[in-house]
């Protein structure tokens, strides 16, 4: 689901709410923040951390 969302360009809180469209939030319950979304790109290697 984020790989296409990723090769699209969405920005990483556009992500967040998509996943959070789709039901995918946190355990609390809450959407999935930008850094959430960041983290979750480079433990898929679709994006890598900017320095």
């Amino acid at each position: 689901m984020l790989a296409p969302m990723a090769a699209a360009g969405l920005s990483l809180r556009a992500m967040g709410a998509a996943l959070a469209g789709a039901g995918t939030v946190t355990r609390s319950g809450a959407p999935l923040g930008p850094s959430s979304v960041a983290r979750l790109l480079e433990r898929l290697e679709l994006h890598t951390a900017v320095a």
